[in-house]
């Protein structure tokens, strides 16, 4: 508990030829001679012919060898082929970072913006007021102008209470806000819903010795069982249009366009 505050993937065929050759020898010639000498001439035997020389057989031509069918090598069939890519991996991308809280609403022209860490909220506030965050570790941040007459305080308890009811938490609220009164009393109470969150409220003035009477509102909503608790704090002559018998007093001119843009964004 911090006070009012926490907040979190072919070879090559060669065709071999073979020559066939074959060869032939002629027959010899005889003379036939008679065994005596006669006056009768002498007839010359008829020569045998020769032999008719068979001619060699022809060589048989080796068979043309088929041409193997030339092969696709494999750098060709490679090169034809798109090369295959490995899966291309998306870059890796850094985490996006969480967007700042804004403040919810328009943000009143001038004005500037609050962003509460410790006390988990954005506001704007009006230009030459001041914010005091001292208490920020106990859950409580406050605004107000130079001259300490009108604030805004914002808390939580920082705490989940499951089962509590926003008028008992509101009204337990009011009595420690207005401790230091000699008196005090409750002028009306209503309901209003800020940053999504219902809060129950009441306004009551608080009479203080020896200086001018204030007027309180006092608001208490549970964010998701959490308390969380604002105060505005107003001279009562200057407070609204009522007191004030103007078109706008402090609450419309100040505190409403405040609590207008109130972001609580997360619990302590």
């Amino acid at each position: 508990m911090i006070g009012r505050r926490r907040l979190i993937a072919m070879p090559l065929a060669l065709a071999l030829a073979l020559a066939l050759a074959g060869c032939g020898a002629p027959a010899a010639t005889a003379v036939v001679q008679s065994a005596e000498p006669t006056a009768t001439p002498t007839v010359a035997a008829t020569a045998t012919p020769a032999a008719t020389a068979t001619p060699p057989p022809t060589a048989t031509t080796a068979a043309t060898a088929t041409t193997a069918p030339t092969a696709t090598t494999a750098a060709t069939a490679t090169a034809a082929a798109p090369p295959t890519r490995a899966p291309t991996r998306a870059p890796t991308r850094a985490p996006t970072a969480a967007a700042a809280p804004r403040p919810n609403g328009t943000v009143p022209a001038g004005w500037r913006v609050y962003t509460g860490t410790a006390v988990p909220f954005v506001i704007a506030y009006p230009p030459g007021w001041q914010v005091d965050d001292s208490d920020a570790a106990k859950g409580q941040v406050a605004f107000g102008p130079p001259d300490g007459q009108r604030a805004l305080l914002i808390a939580t308890s920082g705490t989940a209470q499951p089962g509590a009811n926003i008028d008992v938490q509101r009204d337990a609220f009011y009595k420690e806000v207005t401790k230091s009164c000699s008196a005090s009393g409750i002028e009306y109470t209503g309901q209003e819903t800020l940053s999504g969150v219902v809060f129950a409220e009441l306004v009551a003035t608080c009479d203080k010795p020896g200086q001018p009477l204030q007027a309180y509102t006092v608001g208490t909503g549970l964010k998701g069982g959490v308390e969380w608790d604002f105060v505005i704090i107003s001279p009562y002559q200057s407070f609204n249009q009522n007191t004030c018998k103007c078109p706008a007093g402090d609450l419309e001119t100040y505190f409403s366009p405040m609590l207008s843009t109130l972001n609580i964004y997360r619990n302590p």
